[in-house]
């Protein structure tokens, strides 16, 4: 696994904020432009705010993924982020997101947050649900045996795992930070080697939903 020296680490209990959206196509370069030249840097001032990242999907859905690491579920309703999410920039770019979707994580599976990423790099997420009766047996076979297996893979840059908070969509998130679209080949000959425990606990498994998206800058 790649070594970060971050000095950040992602804690139990901080808080995910997944948001999807669309940016209308003669919109784009303007939205991205004021993500990272006031956004992004606006927010990173707020306390309880610990990072964020920006990504385009590589496949269906909505094009944009930005995912913001927070102290806890209270971060947003201060009114220190309040007034950043407000600015006169950001109500002339409201009008032009579209498709907007949004769903808050708990972290339960820690690592360190990389904080170099770069264009190319990959955010990987998975969404499962597990069956009610197995939840335990199943979270200790990806604490202590899956996840520690993926992480010795070359071009892993670290692994999270979060729980759901919101109403809509699977219990568990799987967040993988890859050097590039490549590495997940190398994690799924991983999973082959282990077929034998992986069949095992697929019928408690369903609604997996997998998705990989590229980061932007």
């Amino acid at each position: 696994m790649k070594e970060i020296e971050t000095g950040l680490k992602l804690e139990p209990g901080n808080v995910l904020w997944f948001v999807y959206v669309d940016v209308d196509t003669e919109k784009e370069a303007d939205f991205n432009r004021w993500y990272d030249t006031e956004h992004e840097p606006l927010l990173r001032k707020v306390e309880g705010v610990i990072w964020n990242y920006n990504s385009i999907n590589l496949s269906e859905g909505q094009k944009y993924l930005s995912l913001y690491v927070h102290k806890n579920i209270d971060v947003r309703s201060s009114s220190e982020y309040k007034a950043v999410s407000q600015t006169e920039w950001s109500k002339e770019i409201r009008p032009f997101v579209k498709n907007f979707e949004a769903r808050n994580y708990k972290s339960v599976l820690t690592g360190p947050i990389p904080t170099n990423l770069k264009k190319g790099d990959i955010i990987r997420t998975v969404q499962v649900n597990v069956r009610p009766d197995h939840d335990e047996m199943i979270n200790n076979l990806f604490d202590k045996e899956y996840i520690p297996l993926i992480k010795q893979v070359k071009g892993v840059i670290a692994v999270w795992q979060a729980v759901n908070l919101s109403e809509m969509g699977q219990k568990y998130i799987t967040i993988y930070f890859l050097e590039n679209i490549d590495v997940q080949k190398s994690i799924s000959l991983e999973f082959i080697s282990q077929k034998g425990s992986i069949e095992s606990i697929t019928p408690y498994l369903s609604d997996i939903f997998a998705k990989n998206y590229e980061v932007r800058i």
